[in-house]
This record gives structure tokens, C-alpha cells and sequence, in this order.
């Protein structure tokens, strides 16, 4: 037999740290059941969780409600004016009548607001508020039925207790919880602060090792301390910190060759589509797809594609858009850009049994003397104009002194439309994105699909801009570097603060020369030495940004360069692919499926046999083979240092 009373102020026992009385929310919970029950609170407010049909959903009004105990009130958030609030937004799911309802569930510990059809079992702890029919745009008010729902709005004694409940839970429960916080806190900080005593008596007999982190707002903590800010230290010049933070190299169980030399020579670029890796065989002349996830082969023949000729010299391009297939090539005898071989096909089924291509046929003498090298001539889709579009070369007409990308584009069936205005593509000619005349950084143009299928170029020697459709606008302090013409390598890859827009390499061994623009940055070019081989090289697309990373790769034959600052050339490092995929010498290509978190890459190696490496991306402060990521810490902003050397002075 026992008696239990509540709920009363408690008292710190200085001597134990613990209160005289404690209370649980299941205590809570249990008076305010046996006083309150379940329903609609309608006390003073006869409007409370009434339902309003709107063409977004049903918007409930202002209220509370409770279920065995539990409290839900419908209230404005902290940055809501109470003056507008009319609210909150119930959205329908599916067709048909819908019941609206609050339901408790303890699993995670909250009353949730949800809908569900009307006929379907109404789950245990649950209030129906009302019926919602989307075809006629009316609400059923269901708060008043005792058997759905009910109201909580009783005379005399039993208004002012759930009147006490709701004060009660507003406004003195989170006042007395904050007091107990404030003083344990207090408690908190003086004990933290006895510790910091003790730790620098102990700090005077035994050095920390290094690894150890300590928090301090002192700007004084010693060279052989390095702040904890998410830079990459290289192994060479702090070996014993890198060893304790953990480096990795990948291994068969998160790296592996998916490819087992089924793919033929001479293919071109890869398009993750359907959860297929497409790519096609020339030597073939077939479509191929590899699923991902078995690793089998989809092969579909391909027609009327007789034009093209062997890759050696001029690339295919594969692109895939608006539920088509398109092939590209320029023609290597032939000076003229208007000789791009364009092929179509509108409606690619991944089972189809072939694929009837048909050339599209164009004629633009004026452009006869406009640059193809600077191109990638991928094809993309403008859903704006509802038409597709390739970028064909680079030139100045010669009434005008500025260079100018020109694009051709098309309806479905091949309907050329006419050419677009000079000034959506002006360039400037000192400085674009792709080298035109002296002095401009190694990059190419195209239509790029990791920039969400836009064209990028420069609209002045700082500014990045993007067309058709606008979405890249990255104004950097510094203007883009002079660069050697004859490197016309890399395809630009950009985000919302900074763009990727060219890779040189710059010596024998694995120096690399990266051009970026960054918002508001102050470089636009780092030069990078990492162990990547007298082999490796730079492809034409084989970039990548991981946004949920927030890191850059590119691959160079023997490895992935990464980094997630282009401008700091100390936060650089390399990842060595040749134990996996040998050395890739042509045809690299590099993509990244974020729905699986695999890196794909793709190339022909020394011995012309194709291969594909799905890299399980890895997390971020483990990812580096000659180094290691510092982590990022702070705590209520004081800064976080780690211990990088033994010795009294930095490596």
C-alpha cells in the first residue's frame, strides 16, 4: 500500500547534487489524465482545432486537445506573428474522402497530425477532427462526437483545472525546468573549472599526447597545437597525429572493378540513367548498359549511325535527355564545326531490341570559323523553350571583336529553330572559361549535366554566368589566370559559390595547376603536388562535387585528386585507384550517383581493357591515403586545438 503526493518545489541537497523530490513525465501525464481525459480543450476558445477546407488542405485553427494526459497545442512558432496566425496546415494524401486526425503515438513520444481515407481502421489513441472530401471542397466538423472525437468544456470545477493544466504546461513547467537548468549549469561550470585545474597541474608532470583536443578561447596554446578546423594535414609533416587520427586506403569491400572486362574498346562516355551505367561501343556499334546493381549487361544494337568513325582522334559523345538517345562527333577531316554529326533518337526504351538513330541535318556557313576543340557537345534539354540544344564551337563573327559560344537547337523530329542572339553567349576576349585567344585557363564548354544542364562561361574576367536557364551567378575579388592554349582538357563543373573550370597538369610526377572562381574569393588558381605518377593524367569529364560532403573530385588516370576548398592547396590529397583499376590512359570518365553514395569510374587502361570502379564513398575525415582530415569542433564558440607533435615547435 503506498500514497503518492505531487507535485511540490524540490530542493538541492548540496552535499549528494540530487533534489529532494523528483517527478517523470509519466507522473505528469497520470494526473493530468485522471483530471483532464481526452478531447477538443474548447475552454475559451469555442474555435480551438476547428477544420477549415483550403486548396492546400485542411487548416486547423488555434487550440489544444489532449490525449490520456498528453498535451498538443496548436499555437504560432517563435518567429510566427500571433496577429496572422490562422493555423495549422493539414495537406490531404491521395484521392478520395479523408479522415484528419490526432494521434498519440509513444513509440516517439508526440501527438502527431496526419490524414488517412476515410473507412480505414482509426488507430487506438486517436481523435478524428473531422472528414475532408477534395471533389466537393467541403469539411465535415467531427470535434463534438463523443464517439470520434469529443470536447473538454465542463462548468464549474473541472474548466479551472484544465484552464491549471494548459498554465500549468505553458508556463510554470518550462519556468521551474529552466531554473534547474540554470543551476546545474552553475554546478557545471564549477566543477569544470576544478578540473582545469587539476588538468594543467597533471599537464606540468605529463605532456598530453598527440591527438589529445582541448578547448580554450587563448590564442597562446604552443606551435605543437593546430587548430580543429577541418584542414588536411599531410602525412610527411605530422606522421604521428595522422596515425592517430586513422588514414584509409580502400579496400576490395568498399572499392571494386564491376566491369570484369565485359565492355569492349573505344567507348565513350558513361550516363547513369534507370540504374544503368550507358555507354556506347563503336567497335560494336551497340547501346550498352550496366546494372548496377547485378553487374549484367543490357546490349541494344544500334542503326543509321554509318557517319560516325572510330573514336582515335574525336570522341563520341553519349547523351541522354527528355527520355532521348544522341550521339556526337566532329569530323576530324573537316575544319568546320557545321560538320558535327548529330544523332537522334526521342524515345529510348531500356528493353527496346534496337535503336534506329536518324542524323540531324544542319547548315550554318557563317560559323565555319569557329573553334571545335574548346567544345563538349552534349546534348541537354531546355524544358523553357521545350527544345534541345548542343553547344557546336567557339568564334567571333567578324563584325564583332568578343567570342562567342553558338549553339544549335531543335525540336523533337529534328526541327531546327533559328539561331540564338549574339549577346545570351558573349564572352569576353581576354578572359573565358575555354582558351580562344593568349592568356585564358584550360577549360572547355558544353552543356553540362552536373551543372543541371547548363552552359558556363564568363561574362567578365571575374564573373561566372550560366545559360539558358541563369542559375549560376559566381562573382569572385581576383580575375582568372593566364593559361597555355594547347591544354584544352577539362569541362567545368559547377555549385552556388564556385566552379571548377579547369585541371592542368604541370610536371612529371603528379603537380597539378587547378582553376577555379570561387564567390567572393581571392585566388582563382592553386598549384597542387600530390604522389599521383609520371602516368596520370586529366580527362575531359571526369569531375565531380559531392554536395553532402561538400568535397571535389577529379580523376587523373591513377588516383582521385580531392579536396573541399579549391582555393587552400594544403587541404589537397590524393587516392591512389591503380591496386583496383591499373592505370586508366583514355576515355576517364567520372560520375556520382547520390541516391546510392557510389562513385563511379570509368576508363580503358594500358592494356585497352575497359574498366568500371564503384567507390563506396567513405566518410569524410577518413578519406585520404597520404594524410587525414582534422575534425571541425567547437563548443558555444570556443575553439577546439589538437595535439600534432611531441616536440615543443610544429613539424
Amino acid at each position: 500500500m503506498a500514497l503518492y503526493d505531487g507535485f511540490f518545489d524540490a530542493v538541492l541537497d548540496e552535499s549528494t547534487g540530487k533534489y529532494d523530490r523528483e517527478y517523470s513525465g509519466e507522473d505528469f501525464v497520470g494526473y493530468f489524465e485522471n483530471i483532464v481525459g481526452s478531447g477538443v480543450c474548447v475552454y475559451e476558445n469555442p474555435d480551438s482545432f476547428r477544420p477549415l477546407w483550403t486548396a492546400q488542405g485542411v487548416l486547423l485553427a488555434p487550440g489544444a486537445l489532449f490525449i490520456r494526459g498528453y498535451y498538443l497545442h496548436n499555437r504560432p512558432g517563435p518567429h510566427e506573428d500571433p496577429a496572422e496566425y490562422r493555423g495549422y496546415l493539414v495537406p490531404l494524401e491521395g484521392e478520395g474522402e479523408q479522415a484528419v486526425l490526432a494521434h498519440l503515438d509513444l513509440a516517439v513520444r508526440r501527438i502527431e497530425l496526419l490524414c488517412q481515407p476515410r473507412g480505414q481502421d482509426i488507430p487506438e489513441d486517436s481523435l478524428v477532427l473531422c472528414y475532408a472530401d477534395p471533389a466537393s471542397g467541403t469539411v465535415a466538423d467531427t470535434r463534438q462526437d463523443p464517439d470520434l472525437c469529443g470536447i473538454l468544456d465542463a462548468a464549474g470545477d473541472l474548466s479551472g483545472k484544465v484552464a491549471y493544466a494548459v498554465d500549468y504546461i505553458d508556463n510554470q513547467v518550462e519556468g521551474r525546468l529552466q531554473e534547474a537548468r540554470e543551476q546545474i549549469a552553475a554546478k557545471e561550470a564549477e566543477l569544470d573549472g576544478k578540473i582545469a585545474q587539476v588538468a594543467a597541474e597533471v599537464e606540468k608532470i605529463t605532456p598530453p599526447p598527440v591527438g589529445t583536443v582541448q578547448f580554450t578561447a587563448s590564442q597562446n596554446v604552443g606551435p605543437e597545437w593546430l587548430l580543429c578546423d577541418g584542414s588536411f594535414v599531410n602525412e610527411a609533416d605530422y606522421p604521428e597525429l595522422v596515425a592517430a587520427l586513422g588514414k584509409h586506403v580502400p579496400k576490395p569491400e568498399d572499392f571494386t572493378e564491376i566491369a570484369a572486362g565485359r565492355l569492349p574498346a573505344n567507348l565513350t562516355n558513361g550516363v547513369i540513367q534507370d540504374g544503368k551505367l550507358w555507354t556506347y561501343s563503336f567497335d560494336q556499334g551497340k547501346l550498352l548498359g550496366l546494372d548496377l546493381s547485378t553487374k549484367a549487361i543490357t546490349e541494344i544494337p544500334v542503326t543509321g549511325t554509318d557517319e560516325l568513325y572510330a573514336p582515335a582522334m574525336q570522341s563520341i559523345y553519349l547523351s541522354m535527355a527528355n527520355g532521348g538517345v544522341f550521339l556526337a562527333q566532329y569530323k576530324e577531316s573537316d575544319a568546320l564545326a557545321n560538320k558535327l554529326l548529330i544523332y537522334t533518337n526521342y524515345a529510348f526504351s531500356p528493353g527496346a531490341a534496337s535503336l534506329p538513330m536518324t542524323r540531324l541535318t544542319w547548315d550554318k556557313p557563317e560559323l565555319g570559323g569557329i573553334s571545335k576543340e574548346d567544345m563538349v557537345p552534349y546534348v541537354s534539354y531546355n524544358a523553357f523553350e521545350e527544345a534541345y540544344q548542343i553547344a557546336v564551337g567557339v568564334g567571333s563573327p567578324t563584325s564583332r571583336t568578343v567570342p562567342f559560344t553558338y549553339s544549335l537547337k531543335w525540336k523533337e523530329g529534328n526541327q531546327i529553330l533559328p539561331y540564338p542572339t549574339y549577346k545570351d553567349y558573349q564572352m569576353t576576349a581576354a578572359k573565358t572559361i575555354y582558351p580562344y585567344a593568349s592568356g585564358n585557363p584550360a577549360g572547355k564548354a558544353g552543356y553540362q549535366r552536373k551543372a543541371q544542364g547548363e552552359l558556363l562561361y564568363l561574362s567578365n574576367d571575374v564573373t561566372l554566368s550560366s545559360t539558358p536557364k541563369k542559375l549560376y551567378s559566381i562573382q569572385s575579388s581576383a580575375s582568372m589566370p593566364a593559361g597555355d592554349q594547347t591544354l584544352r582538357q577539362q569541362l567545368a563543373v559547377a555549385t552556388e559559390t564556385a566552379a571548377l573550370t579547369a585541371v592542368e597538369k604541370t610536371g612529371a610526377s603528379g603537380q597539378f595547376r587547378v582553376v577555379f572562381l570561387q564567390k567572393n574569393g581571392s585566388k582563382t588558381s592553386v598549384s597542387v603536388s600530390v604522389n599521383a605518377g609520371v602516368y596520370s593524367r586529366v580527362f575531359e569529364d571526369a569531375a565531380v562535387y559531392v554536395g553532402e560532403m561538400d568535397l571535389w573530385l577529379i580523376f587523373v588516370g591513377t588516383g582521385l585528386l580531392f579536396t573541399s576548398d579549391l582555393a587552400n592547396a594544403a587541404r589537397y590529397g590524393f587516392l591512389d585507384t591503380t591496386e583496383v583499376l591499373g592505370v586508366i590512359t583514355r576515355n576517364g570518365f567520372l560520375e556520382y550517383d547520390s541516391q546510392s553514395r557510389i562513385l563511379y569510374i570509368m576508363g580503358q587502361d594500358t592494356q585497352n581493357v575497359v574498366k568500371v570502379g564503384a567507390f563506396q564513398m567513405p566518410p569524410l575525415y577518413n578519406y585520404a591515403n597520404d594524410g587525414a582530415w582534422l575534425p571541425m569542433l567547437a563548443s558555444d564558440g570556443v575553439p577546439a586545438y589538437i595535439k600534432a607533435t611531441e616536440t615543443e615547435a610544429a613539424a
